[in-house]
């Protein structure tokens, strides 16, 4: 296991790729979030792929950083994907995800933290995410 996050942002033909090998846990955490929005606001990419194929380790923080990045992307008019986390690093981003309570506060709408963080789906029995509802009192006339 490797106690750093080193990254790599390569361009494709379908757009920037971001490759991600070690550790995305708090103390690495913001360095993604910083390749993230410098991918997006400085080389204004139209897509953006986030290899997860060699994150051999995810942790709270990990995940979040990868809602943020999918809110900024969403901010930013991109399409940000997400690829080839190992099955132990796909289950940690699934069991943190379902364990977070959110409201993106996305402008295209999305709610729910595994519509923002997961490619793929998992079936819709199996997850119940949380999402805030701001009930306001009715007035009396």
């Amino acid at each position: 296991m490797t106690d750093a996050l080193h990254l790599r942002l390569q361009d494709a033909a379908s757009g920037l790729r971001l490759v991600a090998r070690g550790r995305l846990c708090a103390d690495t955490a913001r360095q993604l979030g910083q390749a993230v929005s410098m991918a997006l606001r400085r080389l204004r990419a139209a897509r953006l792929t986030l290899d997860l194929a060699a994150v051999d380790t995810i942790d709270a923080a990990g995940v979040a950083a990868l809602i943020r990045s999918r809110i900024e992307a969403d901010r930013c008019n991109v399409i940000l994907t997400i690829t080839g986390p190992t099955p132990h690093v796909a289950e940690a981003m699934r069991s943190h995800a379902m364990s977070a309570t959110t409201d993106t506060g996305s402008p295209t709408g999305r709610t729910g933290v595994l519509a923002v963080v997961l490619p793929f789906r998992t079936p819709a029995a199996a997850v119940r995410v949380r999402t805030r509802r701001h009930h306001r009192p009715h007035s009396q006339p």
